[in-house]
């Protein structure tokens, strides 16, 4: 019968520890902001923050094939729109969190105008991109080329990347002249040199809403449930904004 209670003991225990976890799928222009909200949100509630970065047209395949994700935190409004009319998130639980901003960067501290006008004067090599079927900063990056009627031009030159850390790895290593990148990357740019860039204008590219929801595997989970009340707070959103992106008030 001791052995019983023990085993009985343990067993609750181990249910708990796990019902303290959240698990985040998590758009990877979000990485910076994502391990200091984690670590806010755990410090806060002892809840253990687990996440998986990719681009958010990859993490929607990895939700639609089971991923035990609770929360997802998209690039994007028409993702998460797109889960909930499938039945496997909650409409009501979407919220954005974050809208983001497009920037031109390179590590060559003379390449880029205030303006934008190397990309029309042609004098680079290559330039990165992420893949607009998978990644909204990707669409965004080719709605301003297009924008710019330079999308044909630039066809040749242009390198296609899984998501924007990719992106920012490329540029960073300087393997490529340039590229479009979350301007969240350049504001925590690690490597010491900003190199130039150029803030492109919104009105070049469709807003980068990016929105949360609640998964249908977080729906009955209270660390899922708290997490998600934990982005609206307005002590977040201010984080969120020294990250280089706009929140809603």
């Amino acid at each position: 019968m001791l052995h019983f209670l023990i085993f009985l003991a343990l067993s609750v225990s181990s249910i708990c520890v796990v019902a303290q976890e959240v698990f985040l799928a998590v758009s990877s222009n979000f990485a910076k902001p994502i391990q200091s909200i984690g670590a806010k949100f755990t410090q806060e509630t002892g809840i253990k923050v687990n996440y998986s970065l990719a681009a958010t047209g990859a993490l929607y395949a990895q939700i639609k094939s089971g991923a035990p994700f609770d929360v997802f935190l998209s690039a994007d409004t028409q993702t998460p729109q797109q889960l909930a009319a499938e039945g496997l998130a909650l409409p009501s639980s979407r919220l954005t969190y974050a809208r983001g901003k497009l920037v031109l960067w390179s590590k060559d501290p003379t390449l880029v105008d205030n303006k934008g006008l190397v990309l029309k004067t042609k004098q680079f090599k290559s330039i990165a991109l992420a893949n607009a079927k998978l990644a909204p900063y990707g669409k965004a990056a080719q709605e301003t080329l297009e924008h710019l009627g330079l999308s044909l031009e630039l066809k040749p030159k242009i390198i296609l990347a899984e998501n924007i850390t990719q992106v920012y790895q490329y540029v960073s290593s300087q393997n490529i002249a340039l590229g479009f990148i979350a301007s969240s990357q350049l504001a925590f740019n690690e490597s010491g040199s900003t190199g130039s860039h150029w803030l492109v204008p919104s009105t070049l590219y469709a807003p980068i809403e990016q929105d949360a929801i609640l998964l249908n595997k977080g729906a009955n989970r209270s660390a899922a449930l708290q997490f998600m009340q934990f982005l609206k707070r307005q002590d977040i959103k201010a984080m969120i904004n020294t990250f280089g992106y706009d929140t809603t008030k």
